[in-house]
């Protein structure tokens, strides 16, 4: 289930520009949350306040982003279920976490997760890295071949 939905399974839907929710700098540094180009709330590290559900639902967005490019993963949709985006905003957004009955992972699987995420995200770059060579080895014996094309045709010229 997607925390930063409006709606959870039978229950009243929410109200993003009325209704209020508590959010969480879980960060270990100041977060300020942006809306419209302005500040909407600076957080200190660990300090909670109560702010609209859709200011909550944007800040939770980007502070889980900070904080997973913390951790070495580059990009995760937040479009797409993925335990460590799901754990960090059930953190950052408890009182939703327990309205969609979404609980964070413990540490031991919370570092399960982002390591299972960190070797995927390096496969797909070395994956990546391994078609550049191939196409730079491709490249170079066509240069050679062309070069001895050339050579040959020279040659032959001559005789």
């Amino acid at each position: 289930m997607n925390l930063l939905s409006h709606t959870f399974v039978d229950q009243k839907p929410l109200n993003p520009e009325i209704d209020v929710t508590r959010f969480i700098n879980t960060d270990d540094e100041s977060f300020q949350i942006y809306i419209g180009g302005k500040i909407a709330r600076d957080l200190k590290a660990g300090e909670e306040s109560i702010v609209p559900i859709y200011v909550a639902q944007i800040g939770a967005k980007h502070l889980v982003d900070r904080m997973m490019q913390k951790q070495g993963i580059r990009y995760v949709n937040p479009h797409i279920e993925n335990p460590v985006r799901q754990s960090l905003t059930a953190k950052i957004l408890p009182d939703l976490a327990e309205r969609a009955e979404v609980k964070p992972l413990s540490d031991e699987d919370f570092k399960a997760e982002v390591q299972k995420r960190l070797d995927k995200q390096e496969e797909m770059i070395s994956n990546l890295q391994g078609e550049k060579t191939q196409d730079s080895r491709v490249k170079k014996l066509e240069m050679e071949l062309k070069m001895m094309k050339a050579r040959l045709s020279r040659k032959t010229n001559k005789e």
